[in-house]
């Protein structure tokens, strides 16, 4: 029964959702270890996504909540709907032990009366992000190299800095200074004026020949080159490589498409038609204000964007991001831990997401799979969690939170592939020593049904 079930509900694509999802949960709270400095508290909705993915083990989870606090003081009603969720009793009570209202962030580059002083005024005039061509021509027509970056810091670029087109520029006059200024205004739009819509993204204009292959007029549309983690782009599924053809309706063009964006009321939410692999197809995108310039994305910044990769079913990106916070801080856990989700849901590279769920593991995190847990010892009836595996031992927590289990490492007798209940499955199971001196066993499945992943699990669970 269980098979024929599954195959109605599971394959591959929906897998890989599923984990991502789980993905999406770990970040809520895990990135909140990466550094000793305040959090901001969990929300309401994003406590309650986060039960309901099951990404996190209750202990976990009590432990972040503990650490992050909410900014919401839980009534009857919110109660209530947490248990709905899946909640169980202590994490209900650890929310309503915590609750921190969040603290207002003051923006350094305003003074208390409102004015921004943190960078002298240039005088650029207002227009378009800059092409290529356009800058190349300020210099060649002896505009200085440091001029030119006050236009570029002012109104972006609308260009990927490549390095045949960074030799273009150097011939042309070009510095350093300013070869660095485009590289970091790749995602500006139209100003620097956090009043201003904002989609982030990197983009290039067609060649002809590219849109007339589309069926469009020459010099309209534009390729994406790059997508800003976590923009509102990045939200609503757009991806590298794509072309957007129309912005609610009207052609765009690399010239016009910034003005557009930049016209929109932030909080107002666009229609994006592209065209993905020859298809048109619309996505709906909530144009935000323009975000405050600031430093370099630290750890936590890191991981939080990709967990929106994630989201956007980009595990590419999720990794490359993974990776730049593994270098700034090759300490902490989170990355790791999603990075091993990445490499195995993504991508299926179970080898790649051994290695990330160990280093997970060892510096005190964990790795997180989805199984089913048989209930009565032939997989005829079951509940779908998440099983996890850290160095103290194992923990399982069901999508509705009526079933948990925990065994510490002392109490694990024996995990062993199944050669009979469920091994079409790809099951295992643990036997576990009771507090009596008997011993149980726990039957688990894998979600994907492969039996590759249930040797990971158990090779983790030996290990530590």
């Amino acid at each position: 029964m269980m098979r024929k079930q599954s195959a109605r509900c599971l394959n591959l694509k929906l897998m890989r959702l599923v984990a991502l999802a789980v993905a999406a949960c770990l970040s809520l709270v895990l990135a909140s270890l990466a550094a000793p400095q305040v959090k901001k508290p969990i929300s309401k909705k994003g406590l309650l996504e986060a039960i309901r993915l099951n990404g996190l083990s209750t202990r976990e989870l009590i432990q972040h909540i503990e650490q992050r606090g909410v900014n919401f003081q839980l009534t009857a009603e919110d109660e209530a709907e947490f248990r709905a969720a899946g909640a169980r009793p202590e994490v209900i009570a650890a929310v309503r032990a915590n609750y921190r209202p969040a603290e207002t962030k003051v923006n350094s580059s305003h003074t208390s009366d409102g004015a921004n002083r943190s960078k002298p005024v240039t005088n650029v005039p207002p227009g378009p992000p800059l092409s290529k061509n356009e800058i190349i021509t300020l210099l060649q027509s002896g505009v200085s190299a440091a001029r030119v970056e006050q236009f570029v810091a002012a109104r972006g670029v609308s260009f990927t800095l490549t390095p045949e087109s960074a030799r273009e520029i150097n011939a042309a006059g070009g510095t350093p200074s300013l070869l660095s200024a485009i590289k970091s205004k790749a995602f500006t739009a139209h100003d620097a004026s956090e009043t201003k819509g904002w989609l982030g993204i990197g983009f290039e204009p067609l060649t002809p020949q590219l849109a007339a292959s589309l069926g469009l007029p020459r010099g309209s549309g534009v390729i994406v080159k790059l997508v800003e983690p976590a923009g509102p782009a990045a939200q609503a599924g757009v991806w590298p490589g794509d072309v957007i053809a129309a912005f609610n309706g009207a052609p765009v063009s690399a010239n016009g498409l910034p003005q557009q964006i930049a016209n929109t009321r932030p909080g107002t939410t666009a229609a994006l038609t592209i065209i993905r692999h020859g298809r048109r197809q619309q996505l709906l995108a909530t144009i935000a204000a323009r975000p405050a310039e600031g430093d370099a994305p630290d750890y936590d910044d890191l991981t939080d964007q990709a967990t929106a990769a994630l989201q956007a079913n980009n595990p590419q990106l999720a990794v490359e991001l993974l990776q730049q916070a593994i270098r700034l801080d090759s300490s902490q856990p989170s990355a790791f831990a999603l990075l091993g989700l990445a490499q195995l849901y993504g991508f299926q590279d179970i080898y790649a997401a051994e290695q990330s769920m160990r280093a997970a593991i060892e510096r005190g995190g964990g790795a997180v799979f989805r199984v089913y847990h048989d209930h009565n010892g032939f997989f005829r009836q079951y509940c779908q969690g998440s099983f996890f595996v850290a160095k103290t031992g194992v923990t399982f927590r069901a999508d509705d939170g009526q079933h948990t289990f925990e065994a510490h490492d002392g109490e694990i007798e024996e995990v062993k592939l199944n050669g009979f209940v469920g091994s079409e499955l790809g099951a295992f199971h643990l036997k576990v020593r009771q507090e009596q001196g008997k011993a149980k066993n726990y039957n688990f499945a894998p979600l994907t049904q492969q039996r590759v992943e249930s040797l990971l699990i158990m090779n983790l669970i030996k290990s530590y």
